[in-house]
């Protein structure tokens, strides 16, 4: 049999690193060894002259590049080899490559442009635009770009010839979310920001290197299509005011002004972190259902995506046809945006012609011999999938990125570099606290959760000064952490009738089990206070989205994965499975959505990792 490896390249951005996967002879992937080589050419194995690791023993899928000081605008072709627990090597892996952006401000030779003429509401989004010469045979062309908020590139609306036009065009996305048009909804408003951009377009032919940058040489108009593109309450578009072949040789700018140079925001220009977004899957319409004067499409699933359409708008000039997103229908049938806060929106006027048309790959599939949990994993999925656009964009995780995100990555990739660049902010603490949210004790006193939090990321960083070899800091976190989990005794353990925290809820019992509070004389009893709750609620839990992940942890490591069972096997409220049985498409926010509302696409990935790590332990 044959196993699959993937071994990783990992460094932190500006470097773009692919996957490779090389085959193993032995099902058996202890006692492993890795080699892996780095070059200018694909044709230079014999002696790479970036990186050779030599034959390493280690069963370690994700690996730190270690070799040669890379330049700005490398060049990097790289191979993988493995030897099993045999000793028998596999044949060398396909050859993969990564290029390295521009690293330093030096490395840019373009201005910051802007048009001075866009005003938020008044005018169109701006387009930017420069035509220029290509004199000979394109070898390699590289173009380098932001756009603030959203920049959306052509070159000659897609083919490359000798004489050539680069178009921009740019959109709000998060950096402006200022007051949008039409009464859209917002939320976090800031004063309209400046829209613009800095590209460098460098290209090299044999012999030759030459650029295009961003300067006032650029032209640009605030008369196009697009009069809003908000990150909340969605677009604006007007197909009479299309700009004929504006990023085309043959298009019309005589009537466009020069752009103007200005400043660029402060911090260093870096790559993505994340691969770009792309279409990984196409829904259609199950339904087509007309209420009133109103046409409702039922895609059958819930899921975040954009959509596209195409419609006769002949005769129809000036007509404004309006999209309204919404999870859930009225009792009329139409669209109900009371679990997005709406109003969203877009809207899209007929320019008059016959016809107008307005990436998360899988890695890993999860299937087990029990339905219910293979329905479960399913929805859980599709809300992960709604909220992976370059970073996630549901709120549970921010409060635990500065210390919790970095230290899961070092884990996930090994890379020590991580933790080194978030261990030199500066001090913060918020006073303040985030209780248990939504859960279904209210009894639940807001403080536990906070405190739970607080020790968790304490415990967190003395962790991370550990690994950076930082002893005395580690030292003192971990009595911090200590300090905590007295304090949380002395508030919170009552011996009144059975040992137990707080209210003796489920939630207050299963953090002080799980942050490691309660005295080894007094486990038995807090956890059977838990078994006891939940028994008598006929194995439904009652904590919030705080304490569940607690909950989990807890059964799990005391030898209760029966009861843990039993909680999962639900189908009533609340539970997973009544969402499943409910015929939910994705997670839901709320455990009674239907009755008490809240978002129906909602990122609580806890039991699907509880379901996949089974999987591969079985």
């Amino acid at each position: 049999m044959k196993v699959s490896w993937l071994l990783y390249v990992v460094a932190l951005s500006p470097y773009c690193i692919n996957a490779l996967t090389v085959e193993a002879g032995s099902l058996r992937t202890d006692g492993t060894a890795f080699q892996i080589q780095a070059s200018s050419s694909d044709g230079l194995w014999p002696l790479p002259e970036f990186w050779d690791t030599g034959r390493v023993r280690s069963d370690d899928s994700f690996v730190v590049y270690n070799g040669e000081e890379l330049q700005s605008r490398s060049t990097v072709f790289w191979r993988a080899r493995v030897w099993d627990v045999q000793g028998i090597a596999s044949a060398w892996s396909e050859t993969s490559i990564f290029e390295v952006s521009l690293l330093d401000a030096s490395d840019w030779k373009a201005s910051w442009i802007t048009n001075p003429g866009y005003s938020s509401g008044n005018t169109s989004l701006p387009l930017f635009a420069k035509e220029f010469l290509v004199p000979c045979t394109v070898a390699k062309a590289r173009l380098y770009l932001l756009g603030l908020g959203i920049h959306a590139p052509e070159i000659n609306g897609n083919v490359v010839g000798d004489s050539n036009v680069i178009g921009i065009a740019l959109e709000k996305g998060i950096y402006d979310a200022d007051e949008p048009l039409g009464g859209r909804y917002t939320k976090f408003t800031v004063p309209e920001q400046e829209l613009k951009l800095i590209s460098q377009l460098e290209f090299t032919c044999i012999g030759e290197s030459h650029s295009v940058v961003s300067d006032n040489s650029w032209v640009t108009t605030v008369q196009g299509p697009h009069l809003e593109g908000h990150w909340y309450g969605d677009e604006e578009y007007d197909a009479r005011k299309e700009v004929a072949d504006w990023s085309r040789t043959s298009g019309m700018r005589d009537d466009w002004n020069k752009a103007s140079v200005t400043t660029g925001p402060q911090g260093v220009l870096t790559s993505p972190r994340s691969p770009p977004l792309k279409v990984v899957e196409t829904v259609k319409a199950i339904a087509v259902n007309q209420v009133g004067d109103q046409w409702v499409f039922d895609f059958g699933v819930n899921f975040a995506g954009t959509f596209s359409f195409k419609i006769n708008g002949q005769s129809r000039e000036g007509t404004r046809i309006v999209f309204y997103p919404s999870e859930i229908v009225n009792e009329g049938g139409g669209p109900d945006q009371s679990t997005t806060e709406g109003p969203i929106f877009d809207a899209h006027t007929i320019k008059g012609e016959k016809s107008e048309v307005a990436s998360n790959e899988p890695v890993l599939s999860v299937s087990t011999s029990n339905n219910l949990f293979n329905g479960i994993h399913k929805i859980i999925d599709r809300s992960i999938q709604s909220n992976m656009y370059s970073v996630l964009t549901d709120c549970p995780h921010r409060e635990k990125a500065m210390i919790a995100v970095p230290l899961k990555l070092y884990k996930y990739y090994g890379d020590v570099n991580v933790l080194k660049m978030r261990a030199g902010g500066k001090p913060y603490l918020n006073d303040g606290g985030l209780g248990d949210w939504l859960t279904l004790d209210t009894t639940t006193p807001k403080g536990v959760a906070s405190t739970f939090g607080y020790q968790q990321a304490v415990q967190d960083m003395a962790e991370v000064e550990e690994i950076l070899g930082n002893i005395a800091e580690a030292a003192s976190y971990r009595a911090l952490s200590d300090g905590i989990k007295q304090g949380f005794n002395d508030m919170w353990f009552n011996t009144t009738g059975s040992p137990h925290y707080s209210t003796n809820c489920q939630g207050c019992n299963a953090i002080a089990l799980d942050m490691g509070a309660v005295a080894d004389e007094y486990k038995s009893d807090v956890l059977g206070n838990i078994i006891t709750s939940l028994e008598s609620n006929d194995w439904h839990w009652t904590v919030g989205e705080i304490s569940l992940p607690s909950l989990i942890r807890v059964l799990h490591k005391y030898g209760r994965d029966d009861a843990f069972f039993k909680i999962f096997s639900r189908t009533t409220i609340p539970s997973y499975g009544s969402q499943v049985a409910y015929g939910a498409t994705s997670l839901w926010e709320h455990w009674d959505a239907p009755e008490t509302g809240g978002s129906w696409n909602h990122f609580m990935s806890v039991l699907s990792l509880c379901i996949i790590s089974a999987t591969i332990d079985n």
